[in-house]
């Protein structure tokens, strides 16, 4: 047996990935909590002790992972939504402007605002139409009710396993 697969633990989960990874960047708060945790798992004596506790620090710091993986998540999002919008924003206000460059004429008036007026249309319905798909999915996920004293639904908080004491 190499003396380098020694120290590496057996893996005892294996995880399927259903939809494509991607990879991100943990904040400097998160790795320096995660490394100072497992820090003193290099001790031979601390490797033995903790082979029993494995599962629990690996669902623990999974957790961890699980989290920061998240918050990444939801900030990409917010900004790609932020994108977009100034994006629309930005094209709309663009549109305004041409509108405003007209010499004058009145007989080019109702050819001239037509098609802007009808892509403003377009782009409105499209935009409420969005809008409303996205209230009925959030008026799906609420629809569930769950009664308050119901012990059979309540997830139990996964504490980070305590330190053995010698």
């Amino acid at each position: 047996m190499n003396t380098s697969d020694i120290n590496l633990p057996a893996s005892t989960r294996t995880v399927k990935c259903n939809t494509e990874v991607e990879a991100f960047a943990l904040r400097a708060d998160d790795l320096r909590f995660f490394a100072t945790q497992f820090k003193r798992l290099h001790s031979k004596k601390l490797q033995h002790v903790f082979r029993y506790y494995s599962h629990q620090w690996r669902t623990w710091g999974a957790r961890i992972l699980q989290a920061a993986w998240r918050r990444y998540k939801r900030r990409k999002l917010a900004e790609e939504l932020a994108r977009h919008e100034s994006m629309y924003y930005m094209q709309l206000s663009e549109d305004d402007d041409d509108d405003d460059d007209d010499d004058g004429d009145d007989d080019d008036d109702d050819i001239g605002h037509k098609p802007a007026t009808e892509s403003n249309a377009l782009k409105a319905t499209i935009l409420a139409s969005k809008f409303a798909a996205n209230t009925r999915k959030g008026a799906a996920q609420r629809v569930r009710f769950v009664e308050p004293g119901d012990s059979s639904l309540r997830m139990p908080k996964l504490f980070k396993p305590e330190d053995p004491s010698f």
